[in-house]
């Protein structure tokens, strides 16, 4: 069967499940930090729009001070760390003042296109790494299946994860002022570890704010078994996974 015969096939089973994305998110890199610009579509009887942001992709956080006007359809982020992927949402504020989302998902910089179009990755190529995936799977199916999946993690994350407080790493910002005295005072640099203005980092803050994210243990965690000198240490080494 050929591969146009084969779409035609399977087009009305597995119909393509996402859908262009109302709100976008592109980057503008500044000095040590990002400007995210957000744009979004025009919602049909909107009044206002207010934008929330997070690192988490779970949690929403109110941003702008006041409602956005009907007719300004962007909002820039003045300060978002490019070491963290931030999440953002629209709502649409109607006549009597209620707010409801554009898209339920958060958007980030990874969601303004689909990947699975052939003009993202080349007509004569597949994002399939495998050619019996690529024959197995016709590539009408994939976006079906992608979108199936991650719904289907949620689903399970929803049900019985359990929430954690996540510490990110800085990576970029203002330098530790206690840097020269730490590499001086102790050349293999292990007093880093021991600095309460960046936490071994070098960075001063060492980590950003904790966020809330929801995560779930994987299969029945290994048990280790360190023999020492003085005793037998047990452990277990948690495999867990998040969205």
């Amino acid at each position: 069967m050929h591969d146009f015969e084969m779409e035609q096939v399977f087009t009305d089973l597995f119909h393509q499940t996402f859908q262009t994305r109302l709100v976008k998110v592109t980057p503008k890199p500044g000095d040590n930090y990002n400007e995210l610009e957000i744009t979004w579509e025009a919602v049909p009887g909107a009044v206002a729009y207010n934008v929330y942001g997070s690192p988490s992709p779970f949690t929403k956080n109110l941003l702008n001070l006041t409602p956005i006007t009907a007719t300004n359809l962007t909002y820039v982020v003045p300060s978002a760390p490019d070491d963290i992927v931030w999440h953002f949402w629209i709502k649409w504020i109607s006549n009597a003042q209620v707010e409801t989302l554009i898209e339920t998902e958060g958007a980030t910089i990874y969601t303004n296109v689909d990947k699975f179009e052939p003009e993202h990755y080349g007509a004569a190529q597949t994002p399939q790494t495998t050619s019996y995936g690529a024959h197995a799977l016709p590539q009408v199916m994939m976006p079906f299946y992608k979108d199936e999946i991650r719904r289907r993690h949620q689903t399970i994350l929803n049900n019985d994860g359990e929430d954690f407080y996540l510490y990110l790493r800085k990576w970029s910002g203002d330098t530790c002022p206690k840097q020269d005295e730490r590499v001086s005072s102790d050349p293999d640099n292990d007093s880093l570890f021991n600095c309460d203005l960046c936490f071994g980092t070098g960075i001063l803050g060492g980590y950003w704010s904790k966020i809330m994210i929801r995560m779930r243990y994987g299969d029945m965690p290994v048990r280790r078994i360190a023999y020492k000198k003085e005793s037998i240490e047990f452990s277990e080494d948690f495999n867990s996974w998040t969205l």
